[in-house]
């Protein structure tokens, strides 16, 4: 039997969630942001969480105007004409367009967007929420590598490299200052992924209000933290996942090749290797391109599922796939990895194999190393992992179950979300199953990419499932929530 959610009951939903993130922030004690983590610390637990209070910094004001907006939204009178505003509102800004000139309009996307989030990522005030003094410890020592992201960290050399070869100026200045050198990289790498989406966005989607939709929920994700202030390598890992869900979604439409699709999260893999969690949808997209060439009339016989899956094994796109995918991993290992061998910080490649402890997963029943804060399957786990995706991405954790229930057959219908599906699936197991060697609060840029690619799923069905009615109404709710949350994280 099939649960029926009504649209109005999901916006209510939607607003009760955030009346309660709100409220929990106007607690005088510090909470990390969320209900499940406020439950643990009333009634007890031993767990070490990060000070996060995602609303505490907010002046008393704003929360009570946010507050008695989102109280309105109970109100089913008061729904039904907010909704009507709203979407008055929002077909005159659709139908508005700033210049019917291509050059002005490419200008605005591809240049000014960009620069403007890359203006923000750059002059935001300097502070970081990771683990920090890895990276800069490894430029002073001029060594390349760390084993579980060859690539980025043998780019950042190269740049750092490149930087203290100039004798004065802004390059040599930030030479000078390591810390600041990587921040700088990693607001370059913000600059690149709000470029590729605002491609991403301006090409899958024919009506102006998708694309719209589509950037904006994915532009203010908590996990925008990491192009602002990060130390690590996940900035540049991100920028290159984002191509690899364009070129995906492309081939499944039959718009592309897949060598792009294992071109680059083979690129995103060597910027960490946590990327490599999504191979499962790289090698699904042949037979999701097939099911929909076969629901457009292009196949002649539709068979089962498993059947087209094996049926794709031997074809020309998988050969291809699996060389590109292996090509970029075996070119690095032979001309820079094996010739400096001594260049890895920590030794015998770093971290490649899980770390300090070389486990890559939580324990099912016992603690037995220093890294391992609790077992997979215990409260802790779940507690603390919440914790960390209401800061990364609040709105995906709500309306991904919402979504679940409300448009379940359109997902599984459609090859696309499907392939978006399943990036969430696994996605959501590595956070919750992989043990955090520094802990959550530390190593929460590790999980940003699964979160990212959460998130994607479920702006693609804002974006394309949502009845048109509903369009404004969720969809600013949801937007204008998450740059509330960002600003109040930079705030």
């Amino acid at each position: 039997m099939r649960i029926r959610l009504e649209n109005g009951l999901m916006v209510q939903i939607v607003a009760l969630y955030i009346l309660s993130l709100i409220f929990i922030g106007m607690f005088p004690f510090k909470l990390p942001g969320g209900p499940i983590v406020a439950f643990k610390n009333i009634f007890g637990g031993g767990l070490d969480f990060w000070g996060i209070t995602l609303y505490g910094f907010q002046s008393l004001e704003l929360k009570l105007a946010a507050s008695f907006f989102l109280l309105l939204l109970l109100v089913p009178k008061v729904n039904s004409l907010i909704i009507r505003i709203i979407s008055r509102i929002y077909s005159l800004a659709v139908r508005f367009r700033i210049s019917k000139n291509k050059i002005v309009t490419f200008l605005a996307i591809y240049v000014i967007l960009p620069a403007a989030f890359l203006a923000a990522f750059y002059y935001a005030p300097n502070k970081s929420l990771g683990a920090t003094g890895v990276f800069e410890d490894m430029l002073g020592r001029n060594l390349l590598f760390v084993g579980s992201n060859p690539l980025s960290t043998y780019v950042n050399y190269v740049l750092f490299s490149a930087a203290k070869q100039t004798t004065s100026g802004f390059f040599y200045d930030l030479a000078s200052k390591p810390h600041l050198f990587i921040r700088a990289v990693s607001n370059l790498s913000g600059f690149f992924y709000i470029l590729f989406l605002a491609h991403m966005s301006n090409n899958l989607f024919l009506e102006t209000r998708k694309k719209i939709i589509f950037f904006a929920f994915l532009a203010f994700q908590g996990y925008l933290f990491l192009f602002f202030y990060d130390h690590d390598t996940h900035p540049h890992q991100v920028a290159f996942l984002i191509l690899f869900l364009y070129y995906a979604i492309r081939y499944i439409r039959g718009q592309s090749n897949i060598i792009f699709c294992a071109f680059f999260l083979s690129i995103s893999a060597l910027m960490h290797m946590m990327s490599f969690v999504f191979l499962p949808s790289l090698f699904l997209l042949p037979t999701l391109r097939r099911e929909l060439q076969a629901s457009a009339g292009d196949c002649k016989e539709q068979q089962p599922f498993l059947f087209r899956a094996l049926d794709t094994i031997f074809t020309w796109d998988t050969l291809i796939m699996t060389l590109t995918l292996i090509l970029p991993v075996l070119i690095l290992w032979q001309f820079l990895v094996m010739p400096n061998q001594d260049k890895f910080y920590g030794g015998a490649y770093g971290d490649l194999l899980g770390g300090g402890d070389g486990r890559m997963f939580l324990p099912l029943f016992n603690v037995e190393t220093a890294y391992e804060a609790y077992t997979m399957l215990s409260w802790d786990n779940a507690a603390e992992k919440v914790n960390m995706l209401l800061f990364l991405c609040p709105m995906t954790l709500i309306l991904a179950p919402l979504f679940s229930i409300k448009y379940w057959r359109e997902i599984i219908g459609d090859p696309v979300s499907r392939f978006l599906l399943i990036n969430f699936v696994f996605g959501a197991l590595f956070i919750f199953m992989w043990c955090a060697d520094y802990g959550v609060r530390l190593d929460w840029n590790l999980f940003s990419p699964a979160a990212l690619l959460m998130s994607a799923l479920v702006a693609y069905i804002l974006a394309e499932k949502i009845k048109e009615e509903y369009y404004p109404y969720i969809s600013l709710v949801a937007i204008f929530y998450s740059i509330m949350h960002l600003l109040t994280l930079l705030s």
